[in-house]
């Protein structure tokens, strides 16, 4: 826990003084009150209880200050902790790869990052209060308690421990729970973030019935772990109400007889009850630290599980710097062989090479690993080294940033954020005027629908976009890739919801960009291809053809079946 207080020891240390202080004035207070009940009857009592009242206020007054001022020091404390964990959290995250999101769930992440972390911020606030408070607070009102009578007080406390049985009983139970019930809440969040973003398809599935007996269970799961937690929480502070209830009987009788044999006065009788009184509180905030920091440990274990998660692709350790940006850019793969684990290749002695203004085409069967290499090429999958180079230089030793600054890449899946379509289109530069990024529209065949908005740029999107359809989200996407203007341009399937003529229109209106820079264009129609310098046909992570389009028919091979099979289904679709 240092680790993350130490920045802000100073905030640290004067709200733990203040509390001290706090602590302090409080226990002079019950002192006064036995000196006053003493002297009741007494000749010139009424100055002395004057006084006496004076000194009571003068430390409430005390009291209110430093109260006040260890609340806000210690609560700024915890919010920049808070701060810091929730940032690393993020920064951490933003560093892994598709090896690491392909096996964790949004909600699950989404969970650790708000729910785990707001229960960290209480453990450094409320909970670090709770200890110190309970321990100093204890420690001083048990001194207290000895300067009255020592035997006395021994009697007093002796109940008092079996809250250390009490403690280590219930301590390894809450925080097992606490685990359980932060899982469940992982669990309750990613089928909630899971239904919401597939609600088209449970809506045209006719779901929504079981989907609402399935978030029942996962629900009423999620209660029960917080129920036998709320059970043992409850044991807890039920045991330590008792145990210092034992401690009170034990006072009233023994103090009552000490006060009818004249052993004890009235009035540390009185201010003797008042600190074992005051006793509850630490014994009660033991009960409350042991809830909060159990449930913050838990926590910070499944958020340092991620923050401690060590990215697969990084940086090398001696990387190789360009002098400036390179205009053009010349790609070459060799005998490129790649899987996931120790699965079957998904390429296999994959060899291609792209020059500075040749365009070319990648098309091949859903699944041939055509994908697969644009994250590689990408470093968004982790290769070998000497397979990729870019201006012959292998990919492994830039830096990732220098990397992919090289490319404007368009993906498969359109994503979109939910802003304004300027900021979307111009997320890589948002120093970009409204001229750079209509011009940007303009080539992607978009600039007159946007026009036609009442907002125009200004106009807000949903959630991925979902006010546009398939084909603007595409168009949008390659917009923004033509704003990037990176040497390296790559297009995954970026032309699938859009219809023919559209897509020759862009192309087109692209081919004056394209002259010096290098192209792979993957699809699935043959029409987006046909005007590419040279087509490569992949088929089960292998080439198996190569050349121009008039040259791949002539062949007669896989991409001759391919664009028959085409004809065919558009002929069919047309009748």
């Amino acid at each position: 826990m240092w680790k993350y207080i130490k920045k802000y020891k100073l905030l640290f240390f004067i709200s733990l003084l203040a509390l001290l202080l706090v602590d302090f004035s409080q226990l002079l207070i019950p002192r006064i009150i036995g000196q006053i009940y003493d002297t009741l009857g007494e000749e010139g009592s009424f100055r002395f209880f004057l006084i006496s009242g004076l000194k009571i206020a003068g430390l409430g007054l005390s009291v209110f200050a430093f109260r006040f001022f260890w609340r806000i020091f210690l609560i700024r404390m915890s919010r920049k902790v808070e701060r810091d964990i929730r940032e690393n959290l993020f920064y951490r995250l933003l560093t892994f790869s598709q090896h690491f999101f392909g096996k964790w769930n949004t909600g699950d992440l989404m969970a650790r990052a708000i729910n785990d972390i707001n229960h960290i911020q209480r453990m450094f606030s409320f909970g670090i209060v709770s200890i110190f408070d309970a321990v100093v607070m204890g420690l001083m009102t048990l001194g207290f308690m000895l300067s009255y009578d020592v035997k006395f007080t021994l009697i007093a406390v002796s109940p008092l421990s079996l809250l250390t049985f009490v403690v280590l009983y219930f301590e390894k139970r809450i925080h097992r729970l606490s685990l359980l019930v932060q899982n469940r809440f992982s669990r309750l969040s990613t089928f909630v973030q899971e239904d919401f973003s597939g609600n088209f398809v449970l809506k045209s599935l006719n779901r929504e019935e079981e989907e609402k007996n399935r978030f029942a269970s996962v629900s009423r799961d999620y209660l029960d772990k917080n129920v036998r937690l709320g059970r043992i929480q409850a044991l807890l502070h039920a045991s330590i109400t008792f145990i210092i209830a034992i401690s009170n009987v034990l006072v009233i009788y023994v103090g009552g007889k000490n006060v009818i044999n004249g052993i004890t006065s009235k009035g540390d009788l009185i201010a003797f009850l008042s600190y074992l009184n005051m006793m509850v509180w630490p014994m009660i905030a033991i009960g409350f630290a042991i809830n909060i920091h159990q449930r913050g440990r838990a926590s910070l274990e499944r958020v340092e599980e991620l923050t401690g998660y060590k990215p697969v692709i990084t940086d090398p350790p001696n990387p190789f710097l360009p002098e400036k940006k390179p205009e053009t850019l010349s790609v070459e793969v060799r005998d490129l062989t790649f899987s996931f684990g120790e699965g079957a290749p998904i390429l296999e002695n994959v060899s291609l090479s792209i020059a500075p203004g040749e365009t070319v085409g990648l098309i091949g069967r859903i699944g041939s690993g055509k994908s697969t290499l644009v994250k590689l090429l990408s470093r968004l999958l982790k290769t070998g080294d000497d397979t990729i180079f870019f201006n012959g230089v292998d990919i492994n030793r830039y830096k990732l940033n220098d990397l992919r600054a090289l490319i404007s890449y368009v993906p498969q899946e359109p994503f979109l954020f939910s802003t304004t379509i300027r900021e979307n289109v111009a997320y890589y530069d948002t120093s970009l005027d409204d001229e750079a990024v209509m011009e940007a529209l303009r080539k992607a065949d978009l600039s007159g629908t946007i026009e036609e908005m009442p907002a125009g740029l200004d106009t807000s999107l949903g959630e991925r976009g979902v006010n546009l359809s398939g084909g603007q989200k595409q168009r949008m996407t390659i917009a923004r890739a033509i704003l990037k203007d990176a040497p390296f341009f790559i297009f995954d399937d970026s032309f699938s919801s859009i219809d023919t003529d559209t897509e020759e229109r862009i192309l087109t209106s692209l081919a004056p960009l394209f002259e010096n820079k290098s192209v792979l264009i993957i699809a699935h129609r043959i029409s987006t291809l046909r005007y590419a310098d040279r087509i490569v046909v992949l088929d089960e992570g292998r080439i198996v053809e190569e050349g121009t389009h008039q040259e791949l028919l002539e062949a007669r091979g896989a991409y001759y079946d391919i664009f028959n099979r085409q004809k065919l289904e558009e002929k069919l679709g047309r009748e």
